[in-house]
């Protein structure tokens, strides 16, 4: 007797048994997975198991006609990768491209008001409209425009990288954004009272 384990999608139901040495590589409403035959009970209209879909998770339809659009225009857009910027790619567990964007921000930022205010001759008021117009693009507008692309290549990645546990890959991470948020709450306030503590401490040295 094979072992069985039902598994349930919408109003789909699939049985998971281990695959016998003698059972012909695939039949009609079955479909293999390693050593795994996963066979379709909840009828012909139902739609077959795409491990794309659980990969997903959120938005499954959406997301599967950008990556078709990409093919003709790389550049589609997406507004939640424009409104969120880094926090998106944490919510898609794209931490490397979070990462990217953290050091290519801050890198961009730091060095136009340095180099501005200290080699080029730019004011510094100008060298910080600069720096916040760059990081308007770097975290906003790239990220709307090439989101979705990052995402399919990410998990095309994930399939090569992981092709037994691609699915578990996937999903998202709310947990992940809570996680940086207190993390850059934190950080903020410790930099702010650091800050406040020197200029208190350059203001009593100018005093004496």
């Amino acid at each position: 007797m094979n072992r069985e384990q039902k598994y349930t999608a919408g109003d789909t139901v699939w049985t998971y048994k281990n695959k016998p040495s003698n059972e012909p590589e695939s039949t009609e409403g079955e479909i293999l997975r390693g050593d795994t035959v996963v066979v379709e009970q909840g009828g012909a209209n139902n739609p077959p198991y795409d491990p794309v879909d659980e990969f997903l998770e959120k938005n499954v339809e959406k997301y599967k006609r950008k990556f078709k659009e990409i093919e003709t225009n790389p550049a589609n857009w997406n507004w939640c990768a424009f409104l969120f910027g880094g926090y998106w790619f944490l919510y898609r567990k794209m931490y490397i491209a979070f990462f990217v964007l953290l050091i290519a921000t801050t890198l961009a930022v730091f060095g136009i008001q340095s180099i501005g205010a200290s080699f080029a001759g730019v004011s510094e008021s100008t060298a910080m409209i600069l720096s916040y117009a760059v990081s308007i693009i770097i975290t906003m507008v790239l990220p709307g425009m090439y989101g979705n692309l990052t995402y399919k290549k990410h998990m095309e990645r994930m399939q090569r990288k992981y092709p037994n546990n691609f699915v578990s890959m996937g999903g998202v991470s709310k947990a992940s954004v809570i996680i940086f948020i207190v993390i850059e709450f934190v950080v903020i306030t410790a930099v702010t009272g650091y800050s406040i503590y020197l200029v208190h401490e350059y203001n009593d040295i100018m005093n004496l």
